[in-house]
């Protein structure tokens, strides 16, 4: 009995050394990834960011002067997609400001019209001068943001534009109407101030 309680206890600790060993291996084996991954984790900080950009071994590396072209070219390519992605997004909201004005203009002198009991043939040529000058009004303020035209010469150009939708529509309307138009709807709708930069 003695004999098997020796074995057993044996077999016990021939069983502890060997989770021991195994329990070793495996934290040596952990502490290699560690060591590894912090490697790894060393060199990309002082990596650049983009593989175009890594040093070439078979070449002894990538001379400073060029990776530091290579930066400036990424961030003017960079810079420019921002600034054309931001275009893009000023242009839609434009586009959708622009929208929303016309729709107003288009309500205030329908109501305008119903008013004064305006045949339909009048009330749409009235739209359309009104519409014609609105959007000449919107192309000269974008002239003057891209820098085509000047603030003297937008203002010019809007004074003559105003002058000649004033004239088609006392001609459409009559002194009387058109007067109203103007007092009730038009006043009101015209922008203020000079155009945005």
């Amino acid at each position: 009995m003695s004999r098997w309680l020796a074995g057993l206890a044996s077999l016990v600790a021939a069983g502890a050394l060997l989770v021991l060993g195994f329990d070793t291996l495996l934290i040596r084996g952990q502490q290699r990834r560690i060591t590894a991954l912090e490697a790894e984790v060393t060199a990309l900080r002082t990596e650049p960011v983009l593989p175009s950009m890594r040093p070439d071994p078979s070449r002894g590396g990538v001379p400073d002067a060029a990776r530091d072209e290579r930066r400036r070219a990424f961030d003017q390519a960079l810079a420019e997609r921002i600034e054309s992605v931001m275009a893009e997004q000023e242009h839609k909201r434009e586009e959708g400001r622009v929208e929303r004005m016309q729709l107003l203009v288009a309500e205030q002198i329908d109501e305008w019209a119903h008013a004064h009991q305006l045949d339909p043939r009048t009330l749409e040529q009235t739209q359309a001068v009104v519409a014609n000058r609105a959007e000449l009004s919107r192309v000269v303020r974008q002239d003057v943001r891209d820098g085509a035209v000047t603030m003297a010469e937008a203002r010019d150009e809007l004074d003559d534009a105003h002058e000649a939708m004033n004239l088609e529509l006392r001609k459409l309307l009559g002194d009387s109407r058109f007067q109203s138009l103007e007092e009730d709807v038009l006043s009101r709708l015209r922008p203020q101030g000079p155009p945005p930069p």
